[in-house]
């Protein structure tokens, strides 16, 4: 948990406020593009996974131009897809909502082919897609002033290994997961 407050710490402000909060860190974002950022840019495949909660609308994590918002304030059963290389914007009915008030776990997964969106170990939508030259911040964002975020990760393969992950169960299935789509790849 202490890397996962480091690396939150890295984050920088683009139109929001960060702030650190008895529970988590704090994101307050002062306009619809607002988030917290990596300071470097990442390349496929990556893995964004946070826990974050909210106390009414808007959890959106950034790659590139893509995004994905849950608790959509126009729709909070839609879950919101905005493609990472063309940004073009997708509704999808019935995946959007999650519990207000509750610690929940977001896994976003991009490779070179499709990206996932896991909430609670649900997956709730999957894209294909061709990443394999996508390059860029990673971000995290609300709307709220309340929303807020414990944990947020982001890696590269190689890099999953070593760290110390906040969920080791899932450290064998990511490494196993990148290693075998580079693998295939080659």
């Amino acid at each position: 948990m202490e890397r996962s407050r480091e690396l939150v710490n890295e984050l920088l402000e683009r139109a929001c406020v960060v702030g650190q909060a008895d529970d988590g860190l704090r994101i307050f974002c002062k306009s619809d593009g607002g988030y917290a950022v990596t300071p470097e840019k990442y390349k496929v495949p990556v893995v964004v996974d946070a826990m974050v909660k909210t106390d009414s609308t808007n959890i959106r994590l950034r790659f590139r131009e893509g995004a994905v918002i849950l608790n959509w304030e126009n729709n909070k059963d839609e879950l919101r897809w905005h493609d990472p290389i063309s940004g073009k914007e997708v509704g999808v009915r019935g995946k959007g909502r999650v519990p207000e008030n509750e610690w929940i776990r977001i896994v976003w997964r991009i490779d070179e082919s499709s990206a996932s969106l896991i909430v609670d170990g649900e997956e709730r939508c999957r894209f294909e897609g061709d990443y394999r030259d996508a390059a860029g911040q990673i971000g995290i964002g609300s709307e709220d002033p309340d929303g807020i975020i414990t944990h947020v990760s982001w890696r590269t393969p190689d890099e999953v290994s070593g760290c110390s992950h906040a969920y080791p169960e899932d450290r064998e299935f990511l490494i196993d997961y990148m290693t075998s789509k580079r693998q295939t790849e080659r």
